[in-house]
This record gives structure tokens, sequence and C-alpha cells, in this order.
């Protein structure tokens, strides 16, 4: 990144993004080509649910885990979305997992594109041709990572960046690997999207709108998004309730220019509290649910 790369008065950091989503798409719609669809799953652990229940009903949150106790629930879902083009060369990786890329932790203000871009260069590197690499969060509201240094030279920290994404990568590649064998397919693609508000958590008079999308992919593999930060059960959720051989849960995605929703707890969560779960949210409690709900209703 260079220097004159940075947001300006003139160019604030909004306006800025939006330009340069603008001119991915554009940049985008020049090289179309003929994709294929396949998708397989591994399972690894790099985080914890920082929310840890209590034998009397709540829970507490926990930040800062030294000892790097894998505190659950938490799904170690791995899912990999591979696309190639009609010589069956591999032009992009979309990697779907549930963990926040904080692993520089909040005292360490360097720029890093964190464990994702260990990732996105590793598989890059190893499936060369010129593939892509997409690193996609999926319910990350409620896990932190397992590796989240706490020394006070911040350099030092990045080789916990490195760690962490090369074990992901590691297990990506081997899922690539083991994916060689298996056609893809491009036979349909359906989407559905809808905006919806709901009731205020706390502001009686208030209401909060958000939504969800829906994509059906070869009538086999099905996609639902949601804004703000949804918890990690969404993903089972959406596993078990759509019934299809492959689902992806994306968070952090917004269909529409309603403000954003903050976190997006599941009823359990909420019940207990913490972070995320009871403060810092806004949608009435339930709202997750009801927009997994119509998510997978627009599937079918």
């Amino acid at each position: 990144m260079r220097q004159d790369d940075f947001p300006s008065p003139e160019k604030p950091w909004r306006r800025t993004v939006e330009e340069r989503i603008l001119a991915a798409v554009a940049e985008a719609q020049k090289n179309l080509f003929p994709a294929h669809f396949a998708v397989s799953t591994g399972e690894l652990q790099l985080g914890y649910n920082r929310l840890v229940r209590q034998p009397e009903g709540h829970a507490v949150t926990h930040f800062d885990n030294p000892e790097r106790i894998p505190y659950g629930p938490v799904d170690p879902t791995v899912t990999v979305m591979r696309l190639t083009d009609a010589t069956d060369a591999v032009r992009l990786v979309l990697v779907a997992y549930a963990c926040h890329p904080v692993v520089l932790g909040p005292r360490n203000s360097k720029i890093s594109a964190g464990y994702p871009g260990v990732l996105r260069a590793m598989i890059e590197d190893g499936v060369g041709n010129d593939a892509k690499c997409v690193s996609l969060q999926g319910g990350a509201g409620d896990i932190n990572p397992l590796m989240i240094p706490r020394s006070k030279e911040p350099q030092e920290d990045f080789a916990f960046v490195k760690t962490m994404g090369t074990l992901l990568g590691d297990k990506v590649l081997a899922i690539l690997e083991r994916m060689k064998a298996v056609k893809g397919r491009s036979d349909s693609l359906d989407v559905r999207s809808k905006i919806i508000e709901v009731e205020h958590r706390f502001i009686a008079q208030n209401s909060v709108t958000l939504g969800v999308s829906s994509l059906l992919i070869n009538c086999e593999i099905g996609i639902v998004t949601m804004p703000g930060e949804p918890f990690h059960l969404f993903q089972e959720y959406l596993r078990d309730r759509a019934a299809l051989p492959h689902t992806l849960f994306l968070g952090y995605c917004s269909n529409g220019g309603y403000p954003w929703p903050s976190y997006v707890p599941d009823l359990m969560s909420a019940a207990r509290g913490g972070y995320g779960a009871s403060d810092t949210t806004d949608a009435a409690v339930g709202t997750g649910e009801r927009l997994l709900n119509l998510g997978v209703s627009q599937l079918y």
C-alpha cells in the first residue's frame, strides 16, 4: 500500500471504499468467464467462544485468553468453494470460516490483512495459474482467535498472524487436493433478497432495518448472508434447516443502504448476555432466527 492510497479529507474512507468496490465490479465485468462450482469442507478449531457460560446461567466475556483455552461452543467448519473455467483451471477459491481476524489484538495499531491475508497468499501461490483467493467471514460474532499475542513489541505479534493463517492455509490446500477429482458444475443460479424492519431491542419507539440475501447454486449449494456480526450458531442452523449438500453462511454482509445493525446474537446467547449478546446490539431478540428462516425460505 502506498501512502497516497490512504484516505484524505477530499476523499474520506467511505467514499474511497465505495469507489474501489465499483471499480472492482467494473473490472470483473470485463473479465467474465463460464464458471463451474464445487464445494468441500474440513474442520479446524482456531478460535474460541469469548462468551464463557457460567454455572449460574449467564455468560462472562473473555477478551483475553492467554492460556489459549478452546472455550466453546464454536463451529470449526472450513468451507471451500472452488471455481474453475472451461479448461478446468482453478480461477477462484472462496474460503468461509468463522473467526474474528483480530490476531494482533487491540494494543497493536499496525495495518495488517490479518490471518486472511496470509491465507490468501498461500492459496494463490499454491494453486498458481493466477488464481485468486477470497476469505469470507462466517458467523464470527462470538468467536475470537486462540492466537492473540500480548507482547509489548508489536512487530513480534505478526508471527502469530502468520501461524494462524498458515494453519488455515494448509487445511484449505489439503481440501483442494482432495477436490481435484471433483468435477465442477454450472447448471443454475437463483438469487433472492429481502429487507425487513424489526423493533429496537432497547428503545421502544425505534426500529432497526436489516436484510438477508440467499443464493442457490446448482440446486445443491446454498448461501445465506446476514448483516452485522451474527453469532456462529446460525451456521449450524443453516446446515440443519436448508437440507442441502453444501451451505455457506456469511456475516458482515449488507443488502441495502440501512445503518449497520451491530451484533446479531442467537436467542440463547442473548439470554445469557455478555459482549455482543446484550450490549452492542440493536435489533430485537430473535431477529437473527427470523432472518435465517427467511434466508432458508428464499432458497426454496
